[in-house]
């Protein structure tokens, strides 16, 4: 996991030093200009984008081999893959963005004024499906998993539902101007889902046991609450 962080925290640090280099240029199509194009962490199809829904889909496959090797609760597992695999999906086109029309149509029912972006307000509520589904799973996990998953769902929300909220009202103060204000609440934001997304990999990843012998490796499952391992020799 002290990979993925070096790396997310670099990407995010980049990002931030070639928009302030492209800014002092006023944006010129210097070399300057094409890096921040590539590390930009608020753009699309980039180094940073493709780094977050990489996050996702590692997410995704590693919960779903612990679906495989799961003796009970498969289907629990392979919802929460399908869930990270839909946010990898997110992360690389930013669909969440085209979710206004629905946020719009609850906030004109639902005055709702602390909501700056109305994607915000169905995020929560999918959110809020995420952790209902995923409840009857979390509550059978050992502790330590438990709160690696909470952790890591708070520091995620944190970003995508608070600083984004947050990032909203600046650009609103603003009126539509890309300040500095904006671009930093951006940076943190992305900083917050890159490390939710690293503690819960690292979190499902403790449900995963190996041992390696000279002739075999023996991958098992680890126990739910009362519950035998269960395992695999490959």
């Amino acid at each position: 996991m002290q990979t993925l962080t070096i790396i997310a925290v670099a990407i995010v640090l980049l990002s931030g030093i070639f928009y302030t280099l492209t800014n002092a240029e006023d944006f010129a199509p210097t070399a300057w200009f094409w890096m921040w194009e590539r590390f930009d962490v608020a753009a699309e199809v980039n180094f940073a984008s493709m780094y977050g829904a990489t996050l996702w889909l590692l997410l995704s496959a590693i919960t779903a081999f612990v679906g495989v090797l799961a003796d009970r609760k498969r289907g629990n597992w392979f919802f929460f893959s399908a869930v990270a695999a839909y946010a990898a999906l997110d992360e690389a086109t930013i669909l969440h963005e085209q979710l206004y029309l629905l946020g719009d149509y609850i906030r004109a029912y639902i005055p709702l004024t602390m909501v700056s972006y109305t994607w915000v307000i169905v995020g929560v509520l999918q959110a809020i499906i995420v952790s209902f589904f995923s409840l009857p799973l979390l509550v059978k996990l050992p502790r330590g998993v438990q709160l690696g998953l909470i952790v890591g769902g708070t520091v995620f929300l944190l970003g995508a539902v608070v600083m984004e909220t947050i990032g909203g009202h600046i650009e609103m103060h603003f009126m539509g101007q890309v300040t500095w204000h904006l671009r930093l609440e951006i940076h943190l934001e992305e900083l917050f889902e890159y490390l939710g997304v690293i503690i819960a990999i690292g979190a499902v990843s403790q449900m995963l046991l190996v041992e390696k012998t000279a002739q075999s490796v023996k991958l098992g499952f680890r126990v739910y609450r009362g519950h035998e391992a269960k395992q695999l020799t490959v």
